[in-house]
């Protein structure tokens, strides 16, 4: 761990000067490092203001931002995930933003490449949805919530490293009830704080923009800028509390405190929009109501990046192939082969226990029996999203799965792509062929992404997804 003179220089102002003899034993030291990560919150005025500030300061700064980031983003031991709303780099070496990142870099590797002294983590507000998500019980989201939060501050303070966590400020109460708020961050204090520093930033802050108008989340410019000052006044004293201070600076300094006392900060108001002027302007012009996401936007192709694997509507059943009077027998051993049931074929509806069951791969003809609405375009906050729809199983052509329904989260926008036909269909509809499914839980990265759910909780039923290529 390195020993600096530089931040006693700057954070104890003349008093420090005074004693080092005007900043000659500071010339020679070497900078403190600070790897600082961050989320969407971080992406424009908070981040742009707290990495300034840091810079100022005299730290050697390296900052990584990447939109709707959480510990899967940041883990080593999760697959690389692609950031697609947004990404922010800035290092001594220079400086990137990009609409789309295509792999968000791993903490881990991150340490190792610049050895930073301090890790300053923003992030938590992409937890909501893990901590409240329909898919587990909610023990079990508490559970994984916790894993993420005790495996990333574990990674942030590897080899002894300080850390400096800071939680979401506050969301709309529509957006995010205060009692999910309160939840998430007693969760991260009670997990985090025994290796770092938690700053709880809904104790400065308050949204107060009329949701769902505004998304209930992101804060404007002049109010983003007043809560990272705020966070930059107290990190300034994280630092000084807990910078060992070399022999005969200050008498009695030099044993770390990293305990500070609570403070009663202002509240901040909210009043300037997250949107750009352009995109207030544009939503000026639309029409008043918009009955559904499929009438205010126009049809558009999917990506070919994304595709999903339908069974083709024409079965051999449907349609006999045509044959010449006198099959040989190779032909005639493809037909009969052809009209033998599958061999994984499973009756639907077995009454057993599945506690502990592995789900997998599956074939099945369905039903739409229900769906959640998109009823605007407000509904999507991201450029990806799902919608989770169930299905009554009509048969299981392969695979196991013993339930009469099933619930699919079906990809509705992707890429701010709109997907029209997982939108439009119709209760009653019946896809041609079926569906080959797998878990969804398979998919972290698909997991954390945006789901509409207004189905009622259904802890038995697994969530799958379309098997994509």
């Amino acid at each position: 761990m390195r020993k600096t003179c530089g931040l006693i220089c700057i954070s104890l102002g003349a008093m420090a000067v005074a004693q080092l003899g005007q900043g000659s034993a500071c010339a020679a030291a070497e900078r403190t490092r600070i790897l600082y990560l961050g989320d969407s919150m971080s992406m424009g005025a908070f981040g742009s203001k707290f990495d300034q500030e840091m810079r100022e300061d005299g730290f050697e700064v390296y900052t990584f931002v990447a939109g709707g980031a959480t510990p899967y983003y940041w883990l080593s031991r999760y697959s690389t995930i692609t950031g697609p709303i947004g990404y922010w780099e800035k290092t001594p070496g220079g400086e990137q933003r990009q609409n789309v990142a295509r792999g968000v870099p791993k903490v881990e590797t991150l340490l190792e490449r610049y050895d930073p002294d301090v890790v300053v983590v923003q992030t938590g507000t992409n937890l909501y949805s893990s901590l409240r998500s329909k898919r587990r019980s909610k023990e079990n989201n508490v559970k994984e919530v916790e894993g993420l939060l005790g495996h990333m501050v574990e990674a942030a303070t590897q080899g002894g490293r300080r850390c400096y966590w800071i939680t979401p400020p506050a969301a709309h109460p529509d957006r995010y009830p205060f009692e999910l708020q309160a939840e998430l961050a007693e969760l991260t204090k009670r997990v985090v704080s025994q290796e770092a520093k938690v700053f709880d930033s809904r104790r400065v802050t308050k949204y107060i923009d009329p949701y769902p108008a505004n998304d209930g989340i992101h804060y404007g410019p002049t109010e983003a800028r007043q809560w990272a000052s705020l966070v930059v006044e107290d990190f300034r004293q994280f630092m000084v509390d807990c910078e060992p201070v070399s022999e005969g600076m200050l008498a009695g300094a030099n044993t770390p405190k990293c305990e500070l006392e609570a403070v009663d900060y202002r509240q901040i108001p909210r009043a300037v929009p997250v949107s750009s002027v352009a995109s207030v302007a544009k939503q000026k012009q639309a029409p008043a109501q918009q009955s559904s996401i499929a009438e205010a936007i126009p049809p558009t192709k999917p990506r070919k990046k994304f595709k999903f694997r339908f069974r083709s509507s024409a079965r051999a059943e449907d349609s006999p192939p045509e044959t010449p009077e006198k099959p040989s027998a190779g032909e005639r051993e493809t037909e009969q082969r052809a009209q033998r049931p599958p061999v994984q074929y499973v009756k639907k509806a077995i009454s057993i226990d599945t506690e502990g069951v592995k789900w997998g791969k599956l074939d099945l003809e369905l039903r739409l029996v229900a769906k959640s609405e998109l009823r605007s375009l407000k509904d999507v906050d991201y450029s990806y999203c799902f919608a989770l729809n169930e299905y009554e199983v009509l048969k299981v052509n392969s695979g196991y799965y013993p339930h009469p329904r099933i619930r699919i989260a079906r990809v509705v926008m992707w890429g701010k792509k709109p997907m029209h036909g997982a939108i439009n269909e119709p209760i009653g509809y019946t896809p041609a062929g079926g569906f080959e499914l797998v878990p969804m839980s398979n998919y972290p990265r698909f997991e954390q992404m945006q789901l509409v759910d207004d189905l009622p909780i259904d802890l038995d039923l697994p969530t799958y997804i379309i098997a994509f290529e």
